[in-house]
């Protein structure tokens, strides 16, 4: 006996749901659909009612001085970076009560001009402002001399400062000599007056050293906020809106795929029984 088998039943067209079937489920259900991103998006803007202002104050300064000669010890700005970020001290900033459950210190280095740049968050403009002052006045502490070291400072930039004088003497002696100047007078002088030059900028190294960062540093002081820094207001609604999207395509498909299940013949019987089974349907 030969089985006749009809095309159509044999056909994946008929069995698979193609774009245009899509879109017509889709376009079925529009206006559930669009409602339900709307209130998804409604929600995310109202949770962004709980999401905390916070408001930055900036401070700039040129910790790097004399560039020109890596020899002697300097600032670097990745130094006072690194003391920020490490210290016990500027953590226990950001945990004091007095500015509020959302601080931050965040210190950076510009790349252009090697400047370090010092930024404070807060829940206030005051606040973020006295933040700043305050991580000011630690590095100022934290980057100067003390005990001992600064006692050796102190005596090698004395023992700087005389040798200045005496050559500063020197020179006053030659200059004010009337016998005639030879070749041999002028190299001398250009010698002290090197040697002079050297003595000046290694008193105004040690100085800078013994000082540590000073409020001389400082390019820009702390800035007053007038606006709170930008939020993740507009990402929370899209992710709310985007979790409604989600759920009225679901129950859009899921209702549709109930439905194809039911209009097959032979399945509506099987549904209503796993309903009676489950007590969804007496």
């Amino acid at each position: 006996m030969t089985t006749h088998i009809s095309p159509a039943e044999n056909s994946p067209s008929e069995k698979e749901i193609d774009l245009l079937d899509i879109l017509v489920i889709i376009s079925a259900r529009i206006k559930f659909i669009v409602l339900l991103t709307l209130l998804g998006a409604f929600i995310g803007w109202l949770t962004t009612f709980g999401i905390p202002k916070i408001f930055n104050s900036t401070s700039t300064l040129n910790v790097e001085a004399f560039k020109q000669d890596e020899k002697y010890p300097k600032f670097k700005s990745e130094v006072i970076v690194s003391l920020i970020n490490n210290n016990q001290e500027f953590k226990e900033l950001t945990q004091d009560s007095r500015f509020g459950d959302f601080s931050k210190i965040t210190p950076s280095v510009s790349a252009k001009d090697r400047l370090l740049i010092i930024t404070t968050s807060a829940s206030a403009p005051s606040k973020a402002v006295e933040l700043n002052e305050k991580v000011l006045e630690t590095v100022y502490r934290l980057t100067a001399a003390q005990g001992t070291k600064a006692a050796q400072l102190d005596s090698i930039i004395e023992s700087e400062k005389n040798r200045l004088a005496q050559i500063s003497q020197t020179l006053l002696d030659v200059e004010k000599s009337k016998s005639a100047r030879s070749e041999i007078d002028v190299r001398l002088i250009n010698n002290l007056l090197n040697y002079k030059l050297e003595r000046e900028l290694s008193i105004a190294r040690l100085q800078d050293e013994l000082e540590g960062v000073t409020e001389n540093n400082i390019i820009q002081a702390p800035s007053v906020p007038t606006h709170p820094t930008p939020g993740k207001e507009k990402l929370n609604i899209a992710i709310y809106a985007g979790i409604g999207l989600f759920i009225a395509f679901f129950f859009t498909f899921f209702q549709f795929f109930i439905k194809s299940m039911r209009n097959t013949p032979g399945n509506k019987e099987k549904i209503d029984t796993i309903a009676k089974n489950i007590g969804l349907k007496k």
